[in-house]
């Protein structure tokens, strides 16, 4: 009886673990082929120089809850914060720059003021700076309401696969680039670039 019961158990394990593995194949392959075809599509679009997909070698596949998944948008929110406080200093500090030249102008030429097109420069500058200022806050507060959401996000269900590959290309001049890149993938099989997985999270906060 107890023998039975052993082969029964030993049944029931060797099944199941082959309907983990025939998962995870299914898994690795369809996700595979699917960044494959994303990949053709989109690299052409991405560089100009792009010319033959030679290689995608998986690394590994993760698999995220609804918590992970908000990890993107907000690493995405981050990148952009520096981005457009990067671009007001840059913005700033020309407006400053052009301000101090006009001024140095009037002097060394005996002119009694600045010129209206020196001072149109200088403010429209200085509007660009005030409107990456503005674009950087905005991604402050959504990067923080994105903080706040995820701790409540359900961290069971899987929600995404995201795949960590080795891809090589080929470009037109014959030279190769090659990096590790992370591609989202839904449960059907479908990639979903982080970029547009942010965006539709920032849409959904709006």
């Amino acid at each position: 009886m107890h023998t039975v019961k052993r082969i029964y158990l030993i049944v029931i394990i060797f099944t199941v673990f082959i309907g983990c593995k025939s998962k995870t194949d299914e898994v690795r392959e369809r996700g595979v082929a699917a960044i494959k075809i994303f990949l053709n599509e989109n690299l052409p679009n991405e560089d100009s120089s792009f010319f033959r997909l030679d290689s995608v070698n998986l690394i590994k596949i993760d698999t995220l809850t609804a918590k992970d998944e908000m990890d993107i948008p907000m690493k995405w929110a981050a990148r952009l914060v520096i981005y457009y406080t990067t671009l007001a200093k840059s913005s700033t500090s020309l407006a400053k720059s052009k301000m101090e030249i006009a001024d140095l102008g009037t002097s060394i030429y005996g002119n009694k003021e600045i010129s209206k097109a020196e001072l149109d420069e200088v403010k429209e500058e200085s509007k660009r700076a005030r409107a990456y200022i503005d674009s950087a806050n905005l991604y402050q507060r959504i990067l923080e309401t994105l903080q706040s959401q995820q701790k409540d996000a359900d961290n069971i269900k899987l929600k995404l696969y995201c795949f960590r590959l080795l891809v090589q290309y080929t470009k037109k001049d014959m030279t190769y680039w090659k990096d590790i890149m992370n591609i989202p993938v839904t449960l059907d099989y479908h990639v979903m670039p982080t970029k547009q997985i942010s965006e539709d999270y920032f849409k959904s906060l709006h």
